[in-house]
C-alpha cells in the first residue's frame, strides 16, 4: 500500500498531522518513534500535490429527484438541482456525503448527532480515501459552515432530546476507544485523566494486522 506512495500524512500521537514526500518519511517517522506512537496515512501515489474536498456532517438533505441523481451516478445533476441552490457544496461533495462510506460513519460514531466535516484524500481519479473526522464548525469554508449551522437549527441539535442521545453515544464510543486501546495495548491499561493512554504495540503495516 504504502511501497508506491509520494506523499504521507504523518501524525505523532497527542501533535498535529504533518506532510512528507517519500523521500522523508522513513527519517520522519524513526524519529518521531522515539518519543511517541505514530499514524502513518497515504496521500498520493503521484508527485503532484494531493487533492483533498471536504464534506459536512450531517449531510445535507436531498430531495427525491437529486437522490435519485446521485444513485444514478450523476452528481452534477444534484448539485444543479433548484432544491441544491441553497447548499452551495459541489457535485463532488454532495456525491461523497451521500456516498457509503459517510453512511457508515454516521451508523459507528453517531454523528448524526453532532457536527462538523469528513476529509477525503484522492488516491485515484476515481478514488476517494477517508482521512479524518472533524468535529466543529468548518470556519474555513464559507458554504460549508452555512451547511452545518442550517443543520444545527434544523435538527434542533441543542434540544435536551439531542444532548441527552448525544451524550449517550459518546459515552458509548468512549468505551470502544478504550476497549481497542486495551486490545492493542500491550499490558493493562492505567486510566489518567489528563492523557489518553497511547498503543503499546504496531496495529497495521501494509494493510496486514501485526502481531507483536
Amino acid at each position: 500500500m504504502f511501497q508506491d506512495g509520494e506523499y504521507f500524512l504523518v501524525t505523532q500521537w497527542g501533535h498535529d498531522a504533518t506532510q512528507t514526500t517519500a523521500n522523508n518519511v522513513l527519517a520522519v517517522v524513526d524519529d518521531a518513534l522515539l518519543a511517541m506512537p505514530v499514524l502513518l496515512q497515504l496521500l498520493s501515489y503521484t508527485s503532484n500535490e494531493p487533492r483533498t474536498i471536504d464534506v459536512p456532517f450531517p449531510p445535507p438533505p436531498l430531495q427525491q429527484q437529486q437522490l435519485l441523481s446521485l444513485d444514478g451516478g450523476d452528481a452534477a445533476a444534484a448539485a444543479a438541482a433548484p432544491e441544491a441552490g441553497s447548499i452551495g457544496l459541489s457535485a463532488e461533495q454532495l456525491r461523497l456525503a451521500h456516498g457509503p462510506v459517510v453512511r457508515e460513519l454516521l451508523g459507528k460514531l453517531g454523528i448524526d448527532h453532532q457536527f462538523g466535516f469528513i476529509r477525503f484524500v484522492q488516491l485515484h481519479a476515481d478514488q476517494w480515501v477517508l482521512q479524518e473526522v472533524v468535529f466543529g464548525l468548518p470556519l474555513f469554508e464559507h458554504a460549508m459552515c452555512n451547511q452545518v449551522c442550517r443543520s444545527i437549527a434544523e435538527r434542533s441539535m441543542f434540544s435536551n432530546e439531542n444532548l441527552d442521545r448525544h451524550s449517550r453515544e459518546q459515552r458509548t464510543l468512549s468505551l470502544r476507544v478504550l476497549d481497542f486501546i486495551a486490545e492493542h495495548q500491550g499490558k493493562p491499561i492505567e486510566l489518567d485523566h489528563r492523557r489518553l493512554p497511547a498503543p503499546g504495540v504496531a496495529l497495521c503495516f501494509n494493510g496486514r494486522v501485526l502481531v507483536s
